[in-house]
């Protein structure tokens, strides 16, 4: 899996993914990493990798410190546009389990959208 972000820091051409890009025969699953704080350019960012045409891994996803449902909905909405996406996953715990700012059940409507979007058909497991 290679899982740039889907801008660099700085936010510059030359430090785009493309940069790092090692070439579609070695990169099997595309990935990102976005969270409600990034801003505007992640949301490009998604675009720019989801691009490659590879399967798409949301690999992780979280909002800060606020609760904000609508940030939560648009993320779902972007996978429900985005037909390759594969899956997408919560970072909910924080670095070394800790407690953290991410905990979705701290933000109780934007779990409830979570919870409503989970239960779409595509989210369910396909393991054999």
């Amino acid at each position: 899996m290679w899982n740039p972000q889907g801008h660099g820091v700085p936010y510059i051409a030359a430090n785009g993914p493309q940069a790092y890009w090692p070439g579609g025969g070695y990169v099997d699953i595309v990935g990102n990493t976005l969270y409600s704080d990034s801003g505007e350019p992640s949301w490009h960012g998604m675009d720019t990798l989801y691009a490659y045409g590879k399967p798409f891994l949301v690999a992780e996803w979280a909002l800060e410190a606020e609760d904000d449902p609508a940030w939560a909905r648009r993320m779902f909405d972007w996978v429900a546009r985005h037909p390759r996406t594969i899956g997408l996953v919560y970072f909910n715990k924080g670095w070394s389990g800790g407690d953290s700012v991410y905990e979705l059940s701290r933000k109780p409507r934007s779990l409830a959208v979570y919870k409503s979007a989970i239960r779409d058909p595509r989210y369910l497991s396909r393991l054999p």
